[in-house]
């Protein structure tokens, strides 16, 4: 059986896909991505919370790439939609995995890279037909703040903090040129996960929400804008950003919230329809626990 030394030493000429295999098999195995050498530490304390950005090439197309607490992303920067990368587990000293997946969550590729100084450098390698790629990047600065993972069709988001509150901007993909910037809550320059894109009045335009509050347990806030085809602007929405833990369903046109109290001794579950752009409560229902500890059907009222 091979040890750990020759591991490492055949690690660089397996094809991505056996690579892909072992590092699944080792994270089950280990502590997980937590594999942190000291200068990867170091490395990773550096990209913060901020997010640390590089330009540079993917084979011969220019790319953009940003490091967040262990997560990552790029665009093309003729396309500038951005890509989710996740972290993986790496063998070698100041060595990066990240793998990138399709819609259905199955991996397509994997950025293999080392810190080379303030260089990151390595390839890319299509998991399906092993095709690599060599990968180049440098630091960069961008004054517009942090590039976020969701983005519109034609515009993609970066987000500024300031003093007091944060600045988000939305850059025309095709231009690279800004489309509309408005001010939002400083929660929302914290990562690049802090605002997401969706349609939540179903009035078929993009929408999008804010990282809110979070309480004690599974509630949440979201601060969520809506847009004004007629004004062609977004305006906050007070209804929907007092409401916690919020889905929405696409097909019924419903908004659903669940409040958990009381460490899940009881829980409400709201309904709501937009009628005439007005959110209105159509149904209700609270459940709690018997004592037997199972959830049991209540008039809403008892959950008040």
């Amino acid at each position: 059986m091979m040890n750990n030394q020759a591991w490492r030493a055949i690690w660089p000429y397996l094809s991505c896909p056996y690579e892909l295999f072992l590092h699944v098999f080792y994270n089950k195995l280990t502590l997980k991505w937590r594999l942190w050498g000291s200068t990867i530490v170091g490395f990773f304390l550096c990209a913060g919370a901020q997010g640390a950005q590089y330009s540079g090439t993917l084979g011969k197309l220019p790319i953009t790439f940003q490091l967040d607490e262990g997560a990552a992303l790029y665009f093309y920067d003729r396309y500038r939609t951005p890509i989710d990368l996740d972290s993986a587990p790496s063998v070698g000293q100041n060595a990066l995995l990240f793998i990138e997946t399709n819609a259905e969550g199955k991996p397509v590729g994997e950025f293999h890279l080392q810190v080379n100084g303030q260089r990151l450098v390595g390839y890319w390698c299509n998991v399906k037909t092993h095709q690599h790629l060599s990968v180049h990047l440098k630091p960069s600065t961008d004054p517009r703040g942090v590039i976020q993972s969701s983005s519109f069709k034609n515009r993609y988001i970066r987000v500024k903090c300031l003093q007091g509150g944060a600045q988000m901007m939305m850059i025309d993909k095709s231009s690279d040129q800004l489309s509309q910037q408005l001010m939002v809550e400083s929660s929302a320059c914290q990562s690049m996960y802090n605002v997401v894109v969706g349609d939540y009045n179903f009035d078929g335009f993009a929408d999008f929400s804010t990282s809110g509050q979070y309480f004690a347990g599974p509630n949440t806030t979201r601060n969520y804008y809506l847009y004004q085809p007629q004004k062609k602007q977004y305006r906050f929405n007070q209804a929907l950003s007092m409401l916690v833990t919020l889905s929405f369903n696409q097909q019924s046109k419903i908004v659903t919230s669940t409040n958990q109290c009381c460490a899940g001794r009881s829980i409400s579950v709201d309904h709501y329809r937009w009628q005439a752009n007005e959110l209105k409560q159509v149904d209700g229902v609270c459940y709690k626990r018997n004592d037997d500890g199972e959830l049991v059907a209540k008039a809403r009222k008892a959950c008040y």
